[in-house]
């Protein structure tokens, strides 16, 4: 009924955006990569329900678990790619960035309507259970690939420190050795001081 179908999409709007305002964005702020794959848990456990039958539980907690997964996937892209960027860039790349999502989301809302219509919901289901794969699996390809460069970096740069303390070093040493040199013509001046003096 027009009621039920209310009351899921209502469940679905409230997993989206209620979650903001109960603490989704200090963990998204802290730890980003985190939240992600939290979505993307919460998304396979909102797959899972929705294929497993289609009574009203199925839907209503389904999509809500769904409404979540999206909150903490997407907020956590938008937070993960304010690091990319310079100041000045920000204004085009985040233009750039909403079209690809408009257009990727226009593009799913007409590709899930055809696959329902012309084959199952299952099918659907299992179809987007298998991008969340390829997700999933492409998440974990990257922080192994950020934390080898990462790790390089670090590397690289503790080497050029030693590099940089090294030369300071020399050259300091360079600089107290040319204060202790004493010329000829200062000894000879000390010396006739103290023959003076005695």
């Amino acid at each position: 009924s027009f009621q039920l179908i209310s009351l899921t999409l209502e469940l679905h709007f409230l997993g989206m955006y209620a979650p903001g305002l109960f603490g989704s964005s200090v963990l998204i702020l802290k730890s980003p990569y985190l939240a992600s794959f939290l979505g993307l848990l919460i998304f396979s456990a909102a797959a899972a329900l929705l294929a497993s039958g289609q009574y009203l539980y199925n839907f209503a907690v389904g999509m809500c678990l769904c409404g979540l997964a999206w909150n903490l996937t997407f907020s956590a892209a938008t937070v993960l790619l304010t690091t990319t960027y310079l100041p000045e860039e920000a204004l085009r790349l985040q233009a750039i960035n909403d079209g690809f999502i408009l257009t990727f989301a226009g593009l799913g809302s007409f590709a899930s309507g055809y696959i329902y219509v012309s084959h199952s919901w299952n099918y659907l289901i299992f179809i987007v259970s298998g991008l969340m794969v390829l997700c999933a699996f492409g998440l974990f390809l990257w922080r192994i690939l950020a934390y080898f460069l990462s790790s390089h970096s670090f590397k690289r740069i503790s080497m050029n420190q030693l590099s940089q303390d090294q030369d300071d070093e020399e050259a300091a040493v360079a600089v107290q050795d040319d204060n202790n040199v004493v010329s000829p013509m200062t000894r000879q001046h000390s010396c006739n001081n103290d023959n003076f003096s005695s």
